[in-house]
């Protein structure tokens, strides 16, 4: 019997045919990986059942979580995602909205043990388009940058008034327990990843990092516990990780966004805290877009506008490098940075 320890990059299209049998494509392409999924493109695909022959587009992207709590938010997610494609066709120029990912099958892999062993496939329409990190920027045309700081501050503005106590948002898991107050440290939630970060810090910053550095990851961690112990947050649906790797670039559509997997309501100043990866003016300036955008969106009960965004934005930056830096020297993925 199949379960969770099955699943890798290299099987992962052996599962999907397992699953689907109507499925054939003429080949795999592999993406740079994340950490909670595998994932791979697949592509000139085709189906062998009739009634589906020239519904599928020709690449499809298949992912499978390697943890039962990515695994459970899967199918939270593909309805979050339906309802902010919906609100991004309110904005004023919804032709020009920010492309995001539609899911076309989900299912678990027949034969596969139950509970949390248990592998749930998403297949996904692929977002086309170069990933915009600093050095695509640095090459656009100033109407094309305009184009993205609109497209980036109307995702935003859709995401941050969409009232979390609603359905389908308040399903998702939130930084904060029921009672609001006490915070919900599970495995996806910002809290959550806060606190195994510091466990983390005697056996993989100690060893490697100078003491200046050292200052700066304890710094940074501090800040987050003064951030996370605030209370009366505004809080909304956050992406998580509005980076360059989840951020694709077209020159004829736009900008599009992908991997909501890390969907949680929380601070919205997190999705400000990656954008400076790009442009070190972005955050800035796609936050004023956000104020221009949100009063024609925003939800009676929510409020976009909060000065302090940008500093708090500032601080889960420096978090995420810490972050990154732990990821490092625990598995050799992520980057090696530069604590200050």
């Amino acid at each position: 019997m199949l379960s969770i320890d099955d699943l890798t990059v290299e099987t992962l299209p052996d599962l999907v045919s397992l699953t689907w049998r109507d499925l054939m494509w003429e080949s795999v392409r592999v993406p740079i990986q994340g950490m909670d999924h595998a994932v791979v493109i697949l592509e000139g695909v085709q189906s062998t059942e009739f009634e589906f022959q020239g519904m599928l587009p020709d690449s499809l992207v298949a992912r499978a979580a390697y943890t039962n709590a990515y695994r459970k938010h899967a199918a939270l997610e593909t309805g979050v995602v339906g309802a902010l494609g919906r609100r991004l066709a309110e904005l004023p120029n919804p032709e020009d909205a920010m492309r995001l990912p539609e899911t076309l099958r989900q299912a678990h892999v027949p034969g596969t043990a139950g509970g949390p062993q248990r592998i749930r496939i998403t297949l996904l329409s692929e977002i086309p388009g170069k990933q915009l990190d600093s050095q695509l920027w640095g090459t656009l045309a100033e109407h094309q940058r305009q184009r993205a700081i609109a497209q980036l501050g109307g995702l935003l503005a859709a995401m941050h008034t969409l009232n979390p106590q609603l359905p389908p948002v308040n399903r998702l898991e939130s930084w904060w327990g029921p009672g609001q107050s006490e915070l919900n440290e599970t495995e996806r939630t910002l809290p959550g990843k806060h606190a195994l970060m510091k466990s983390r810090v005697q056996r993989y910053l100690e060893p490697n990092l100078e003491p200046a550095e050292l200052e700066a990851a304890r710094r940074a961690l501090e800040e987050m516990d003064s951030l996370l112990a605030a209370s009366g947050r505004y809080r909304c649906l956050t992406h998580g990780e509005v980076a360059p790797v989840h951020l694709r670039w077209d020159s004829r559509l736009g900008l599009g966004a992908i991997d909501f997997s890390d969907m949680t309501v929380g601070d919205p100043a997190i999705d400000y805290a990656h954008l400076h990866r790009i442009d070190p003016e972005l955050p800035a300036q796609v936050f004023a877009m956000v104020q221009e955008i949100a009063p024609e969106m925003a939800d009676p009960d929510v409020d976009p506008d909060d000065p302090g965004v940008l500093r708090r934005a500032e601080i889960y930056r420096r978090w995420d490098d810490v972050f990154l830096t732990i990821d490092h020297f625990r598995t050799g993925r992520s980057p090696r940075l530069r604590l200050t």
